[in-house]
């Protein structure tokens, strides 16, 4: 698991910088993304019959799975999708505790169903959802339509890619959400 997340970490620092100098520094072979508009798409590949499965990337590269609750009104119409940080809610206090060293704000889906607050957050089950997507680096179940999926290791996959990207918004850089 230790070698799995430390892979994870250096597939990020790839992308963002911070590679094999000190903790931090810019990789001097790849431009950081922190720079450029970045991209999250959610490429569902599995409906079972109460959850959807997909894979997120970031700028294209593979960067978690995702899963959301099929319910009607519950999950994300496919389509393209603006990012802001949400900085109210029960949720938003909750996570403030859980997260503080780098929460920000929740990260909200602009023009959810029926004027939701859909927010990419972490769970493992259909009903952690709360009408979002729920981000794992693994999945359980996965070949079992019937059965409710699970995703794992939510927190590790939320804070991989979250400070980065709300370090983006926070610049007022584009973060782009797309959903198919």
């Amino acid at each position: 698991m230790q070698s799995f997340i430390q892979a994870i970490k250096a597939f990020f620092n790839s992308l963002f910088g911070g590679g094999a100098g000190t903790k931090g520094s810019p990789n001097p072979k790849k431009k950081s993304n922190i720079d450029s508009p970045t991209t999250i798409d959610i490429k569902r590949y599995s409906r079972g019959e109460r959850d959807i499965l997909g894979k997120m990337y970031l700028n294209g590269d593979f960067c978690c799975y995702t899963l959301e609750d099929a319910g009607a009104g519950q999950h994300q119409l496919a389509g393209t999708y603006t990012l802001q940080l949400r900085e109210k809610g029960g949720l938003h206090a909750t996570y403030a505790y859980k997260y503080g060293d780098i929460h920000q704000g929740l990260l909200h889906l602009l023009g959810g169903p029926d004027g939701k607050f859909p927010i990419i957050r972490t769970g493992n089950q259909r009903g952690d959802t709360g009408g979002g997507i729920i981000v794992g680096t693994e999945v359980q179940n996965e070949n079992n339509q019937t059965e409710d999926r699970e995703v794992w290791n939510s927190d590790v996959a939320y804070r991989l890619f979250y400070g980065k990207i709300a370090q983006q918004l926070k610049a007022g850089q584009p973060v782009r959400v797309v959903i198919s």
